[in-house]
């Protein structure tokens, strides 16, 4: 078990629910004033993250403007409203993704990268390496979907950003079969496997209703 002592709060959401982002605004409000916690992991890829990183930083709304159009849902407003309630309230906020990188973005994210002297940085490389990874998974780009493939890594990603924290606690808003779940796919799930990681520093609570606070415990037992 790793000998990091930060604390995981996952919760489980339906996807773009807008009832439920409000309650996961009001949980990151509490653990990021109440308790200091400054890291928030979403189902998004890193790249994704890196850009709303890049837009708490900056006075205009151009960045987060792309990445709705891109990879925020645009579909549903809300959404924005979300991240930009954060930036708000909760302004030292960062964003960590864990999920396979979505070529387009990624793209975009390497372009970045080699705009601003970063071409040859270790972020450079583990970009590419994640894009890599990402092609593999969308059939669009030539891979082959596979919802254990995706779970691996996104297990693999979350352990990564994690430990590179050394102690920090974290919060975690992701699909809540992803965490309620034994297995993703063919794979055991995010939760289930951070659990047997990390033990008693993993704190479940499905937002969706779908599964209660005692079965998510059950299963990791």
């Amino acid at each position: 078990m790793a000998t990091t002592r930060g604390q995981i709060y996952l919760y489980g959401e339906l996807h773009c629910d807008e009832e439920i982002m409000q309650m996961q605004l009001a949980l990151w409000r509490k653990h990021y004033h109440d308790e200091k916690l400054r890291y928030l992991f979403h189902e998004h890829c890193y790249c994704t993250t890196a850009f709303l990183n890049i837009w708490m930083r900056s006075a205009s709304d151009d960045v987060l403007e792309m990445l709705y159009e891109t990879a925020l849902a645009p579909d549903f407003p809300y959404v924005k409203d979300f991240y930009q309630a954060i930036k708000k309230d909760c302004p030292e906020t960062v964003f960590c993704g864990t999920t396979p990188v979505y070529p387009p973005i990624g793209e975009k994210y390497v372009q970045y990268l080699e705009a601003t002297n970063k071409k040859g940085s270790d972020e450079y490389f583990l970009v590419q390496e994640l894009l890599e990874k990402g092609k593999k998974l969308y059939k669009k780009y030539g891979g082959e979907w596979d919802d254990g493939y995706r779970e691996t890594n996104m297990v693999k990603n979350f352990i990564r950003e994690f430990e590179k924290l050394n102690g920090e606690s974290v919060m975690g808003i992701y699909g809540y079969m992803h965490i309620s779940a034994v297995y993703f796919g063919e794979e055991p799930s995010l939760g289930y496997q951070l659990k047997k990681r990390y033990g008693e520093a993993v704190h479940f609570k499905d937002l969706s209703g779908m599964q209660s606070q005692e079965q998510l415990i059950t299963i990791c037992n």
